[in-house]
């Protein structure tokens, strides 16, 4: 992944979710906690995607994500597992082998 973030959304259920994915290196997902958003993660964001290929996301009725009509944890759940399937689609992985850090 080149140094350039990709912003996109992707469609659940009639919601829009609001991705980003950028950097280089190992693949890294970052999916903020219920009461943040990837706006106020924007430095650790900056940060990461020097080493890593950051993907982050906000959780529907976050950030730049659509409201819904239902919210749960199965619903959260079902969003992640949805962003993450079309990431694989869009930017298959550059690596496989995981490197160490020091």
């Amino acid at each position: 992944m080149s140094s350039e973030v990709d912003r996109f959304m992707v469609h659940r259920d009639g919601v829009a979710i609001a991705v980003s994915r950028g950097g280089r290196g190992m693949p890294l997902v970052l999916c903020p906690g219920l009461v943040s958003t990837q706006a106020e993660l924007y430095e650790l964001i900056g940060l990461l995607r020097r080493d890593f290929d950051v993907v982050s996301l906000d959780l529907r009725g976050h950030g730049l994500s659509a409201a819904a009509a239902q919210y749960s944890f199965t619903a959260f759940l079902d969003d992640f597992v949805t962003v993450m399937t079309e990431v694989a689609s869009r930017h298959p992985c550059s690596s496989a082998t995981p490197t160490a850090r020091t």
